[in-house]
């Protein structure tokens, strides 16, 4: 299935549990771009330019979806329940970006990998990690303001260093909620 691609004014897309939607063409004035339980979906056929002036980006469980646009620069990106921490972690997608959030991921190298190191990010919420017990190595943030971490079935300790936070100069909220059964 394939949605159609005339709507030329189109600002604001949210896609949730469509099951046989495989393609999907957007337009190049998107600002919102929400793709949630959309477990076919495999390609997001950007035009040039088309995601230029996307400022918000949460792509959720959509599993076969392997790929991030290439021309990509939001303010705010949410992953979760994909692959596309790999495709992340490949790329550069932080010029602007100021929240990210990383949510249900078994690799916490990658989780390190889809963790920009900009000045601009300035807050960080990393979730659902599981088998790991521990953050292998904190990147530097010195504009982090805000780092939540909720939900590591395996947390023990948030690092293995021993001054793991001094690269986080302008942290003023730090949230630690250990996975609960």
């Amino acid at each position: 299935m394939k949605l159609p691609s005339h709507f030329p004014y189109l600002e604001d897309l949210k896609i949730k549990h469509c099951v046989s939607l495989n393609t999907l063409v957007v337009t190049r004035l998107l600002k919102v771009l929400v793709l949630v339980d959309n477990i076919v979906l495999e390609d997001l056929n950007e035009v040039k330019q088309s995601f230029s002036s996307l400022l918000v980006l949460k792509i959720n469980c959509c599993p076969k979806l392997k790929v991030l646009p290439q021309i990509c620069t939001p303010d705010k990106m949410e992953i979760g329940g994909s692959n596309l921490l790999e495709a992340l972690s490949a790329r550069d997608y932080s010029q602007h970006l100021e929240h990210l959030i990383v949510d249900e991921c078994e690799d916490e190298t990658l989780v390190v990998g889809a963790i920009p190191r900009r000045t601009s990010l300035n807050s960080l919420v990393i979730s659902n990690i599981s088998k790991a017990t521990c953050f292998p190595k904190w990147p530097h943030l010195p504009g982090l303001k805000a780092l939540h971490i909720c939900h590591w079935k395996d947390l023990v300790t948030l690092s293995q260093e021993a001054s793991p936070f001094q690269d986080l100069t302008s942290l003023k909220l730090l949230s630690v909620v250990k996975y609960l059964i």
